[in-house]
């Protein structure tokens, strides 16, 4: 059922807390590139329980879907049931979301800025520019000098920076990079002033 969603819904128990069985689950959910919206049943019976610490206590067991909105509700007594839809309608929303193309490697650029793109015996990582290639899930093509040097901290990295970004609540980014070659001047969507690789300066932090 996971495979076929587009948005899935990751339950657990208010009283029992996250298991190992739901961190399963929620590794398989992100495996397939789906949004997820975490729903915490039988909240009417965790009394003086903060909410905002049980969310912190969700993500610190599974910090793999620390950007997934979480809905405390009881199915019992049908509390908070409406929060639930709302959830999964914007979460699915935002799988559909459309990156304007000069934002995007605006995004990108200043993510460069903030912290050296990796670098491979002496070959760093070229990021010449960006295009949304995708939706269901919002798929990220870069455009780069070796495809080798992105490495999964980096990618993970620029993924952050564009979610937060775009507020793409409960839905993942697959990025993918290809190299950019030498027939490719002048691609389509390219904004200008993103011909060149960002250049960053010594003082600017490695991942």
């Amino acid at each position: 059922s996971v495979r076929r969603s587009n948005v899935a819904v990751l339950m657990l128990d208010a009283v029992q807390g996250p298991g190992e069985a739901d961190k399963k689950l929620g590794s398989f959910i992100m495996e397939h590139d789906k949004g997820c919206v975490v729903a915490v049943n039988k909240w009417d019976l965790a009394a003086g329980t903060d909410e905002e610490e049980y969310r912190e206590a969700v993500f610190r067991t599974m910090p793999f879907l620390s950007f997934c909105p979480v809905v405390f509700l009881s199915a019992l007594t049908g509390l908070n049931m409406d929060g639930v839809i709302d959830a999964i309608d914007h979460t699915a929303m935002q799988t559909r979301a459309s990156l304007p193309t000069g934002l995007l490697n605006r995004v990108l650029s200043d993510a460069q800025e903030s912290v050296h793109p990796p670098s491979e015996g002496g070959r760093r990582l070229k990021i010449y520019y960006a295009v949304q290639t995708g939706v269901e899930p919002v798929r990220v093509r870069l455009y780069v000098n070796d495809p080798s040097l992105l490495t999964a901290n980096y990618r993970s990295y620029l993924v952050r920076k564009i979610r937060d970004r775009f507020e793409l609540m409960g839905a993942p980014v697959v990025l993918d990079a290809k190299p950019r070659t030498r027939g490719m001047a002048g691609n389509p969507g390219m904004p200008q002033g993103t011909k060149r690789a960002v250049r960053t300066g010594s003082r600017k932090k490695n991942t």
